[in-house]
Order: C-alpha cells, then sequence, then structure tokens
C-alpha cells in the first residue's frame, strides 16, 4: 500500500475547497462587475430615451408640449441620472428650445423684419431650470457643463 505523506492530504482535503471557493468568488466578482456596466448602461439608454423625448417635446409647435418639454428638460438637467458628457445634450436641447420660438412678422410700412417671440412659460421654465442649477452649486460641487461658468476641480 501506498502513503501519502501528510502535507499532500492536508493539500487535498483543504486545497480542494478552498479552491473552489476561489473560483466561485473570482466568478461573482466577475458577473457583478457584468451586472453593474449593463445597469449603467440600461440606465444611460433610458435617459437618453427621456432626454430625446423632452427635446421633440420642447421645440414643438404646441405650446403645452413645448413647456411640458422644457420642464422635462430642465427636471433631467437637475436630476443625478445624467453624466457630465451627458449634460451637455440637456443643455443644448434646452438652447435650441429657447432660440427657435416663433416667429412673427412686424409689418411696419413696405418694411417686414421677423421678431423672435418666446412664450413666457417657456421663458420662466428656462429661468426656474437656472435658479435650480444655481441653489445646487451650493449644496454640492456643481459639474462642469452645468453652467456658462463651468468649473475648475481637481
Amino acid at each position: 500500500m501506498t502513503e501519502l505523506p501528510l502535507w499532500a492530504v492536508y493539500a487535498v482535503t483543504f486545497g480542494t475547497p478552498a479552491s473552489a471557493l476561489l473560483g466561485v468568488l473570482i466568478s461573482h466578482v466577475l458577473t457583478h462587475r457584468a451586472n453593474t456596466q449593463l445597469e449603467d448602461r440600461s440606465k444611460r439608454e433610458e435617459t437618453l430615451r427621456m432626454l430625446r423625448w423632452a427635446a421633440e417635446l420642447a421645440v414643438s409647435g404646441d405650446n403645452a408640449k413645448a413647456n411640458l418639454g422644457v420642464k422635462q428638460l430642465a427636471s433631467l438637467g437637475a436630476s443625478e441620472l445624467l453624466d457630465d458628457d451627458e449634460q451637455v445634450f440637456v443643455d443644448a436641447a434646452l438652447e435650441a428650445a429657447q432660440t427657435p420660438g416663433k416667429l412673427a412678422l412686424d409689418v411696419a410700412g413696405q418694411d417686414a423684419q421677423p421678431v423672435l417671440l418666446l412664450d413666457s412659460a417657456m421663458i420662466d421654465a428656462v429661468e426656474a431650470d437656472q435658479e435650480v442649477r444655481r441653489d445646487q452649486a451650493g449644496g454640492r460641487p456643481e459639474r462642469p457643463g452645468r453652467s456658462g461658468q463651468g468649473s475648475s476641480g481637481a
């Protein structure tokens, strides 16, 4: 009969379960990391879907829809759902919602000049968004791209 050294018996007895445990722990860490990345990507896709929807509403010809879109954009801009990279899209959509407005012709005799008319509710929503951003800047560090001033941090 062949005898194994005592250290080999202990190595097989305790090494096999320890190796299995180590393998399970490593696979758990890798699975958790993959799930976190998947959740982040899913959240980003849904946020960008909401951003697209709000931006389309914000430039709508219907004032009620435009007001809803601007308010949704302001809410998205103030939320924690967005990263700094995505905040640029909200700022651009809010700017686009402010800029086009509605053109009317101011007819004075023979001269006709286009005049930009902004809905007062739209202006109020944009100003409220800017006020929320200023208030939040006092409570936590402001993220770059959230205001015209930007912030330098390291």
